[in-house]
């Protein structure tokens, strides 16, 4: 069903086929696991053949993939150059070094992330040294309610730009440890708030324990987060606080690299 339009200031100069591409990007960009080109039609109102140009000029311009059963996702590439545009390649430079000293210390994998609309996108990693453990693929989304990512620059924004996102937020149930509400979140944002770090104890993974911690830039804003995840065995609850406090340092020093100042 398509959507509807927003009002625009300057739609007089619009180009229609440009903001016909940018209706199907943000259709595709609501399903990581693919569209068909039926589905993109229905979504957005714009006929088959029409979505079928706009999808294989994508593809040649590698914005798109097309999988193996024939529908389509945003490519990495795209999700690379999106980042790029927003400091995304200075946040990764700025945060690579300290992840791996992280990552030397507790063995397990430490990611980054940015805040989008719906979900943390993981942008960057340093692979844990465990024979078993998590290995992330970038643009792996982590879910607003369920994740310690997303909680940890949920905790950290703005009164009313947290609340906007909480009213978005449409709770899915990923495991029975899973957040169901948004009083429940909220009582969970203000613990992240007060701790400095965000958990997640297999809310949304069964067995995987994960503890997050926002990065600032210049303006105080939480522009990131880093966190750390692994089995339950290796990363119990009991030693979060321990996990946290080194995750709050490290990122420290990363947001003073951004410009940010206590």
């Amino acid at each position: 069903m398509k959507t509807k339009e927003r009002a625009f200031k300057y739609e007089r100069y619009h180009i229609p086929n440009v903001a016909k591409a940018i209706s199907v990007v943000r259709a595709l960009s609501k399903r990581p696991d693919g569209m068909t080109r039926s589905q993109i039609s229905a979504c957005t109102g714009f006929s088959e053949s029409i979505i079928f140009r706009i999808l294989y000029t994508m593809s040649d311009y590698g914005m798109v993939v097309k999988n193996p059963d024939k529908s389509y996702s945003i490519s990495k590439k795209f999700v690379s150059i999106a980042y790029d545009a927003v400091s995304g390649e200075n946040l990764v430079l700025a945060a690579r070094g300290l992840m791996n000293e992280i990552r030397d210390k507790l063995l397990e994998p430490v990611m980054l992330g940015v805040l989008s609309d719906e979900a943390v996108i993981m942008i960057d990693q340093s692979p844990g040294k465990h024979p078993f453990g998590f290995i992330g693929k970038i643009g792996m989304r982590c879910p607003l309610h369920s994740s310690a990512p997303a909680k940890a620059i949920l905790a950290f924004l703005p009164d009313g730009e947290m609340r906007a996102i909480l009213d978005r937020i449409k709770f899915e149930k990923f495991t029975p440890k899973t957040i169901s509400n948004k009083k429940r979140l909220l009582t969970e944002l203000k613990i992240a708030r007060r701790n400095g770090y965000a958990t997640d104890c297999g809310e949304y993974l069964i067995g995987a324990n994960c503890v997050g911690v926002p990065i600032f830039d210049y303006q105080k804003y939480p522009v990131a987060s880093i966190w750390v995840t692994g089995p339950a065995e290796r990363i119990p609850a009991e030693i979060f606080p321990k996990i946290g406090r080194m995750l709050v340092r490290k990122a420290s020093e990363i947001s003073e690299k951004l410009g940010y100042e206590k």
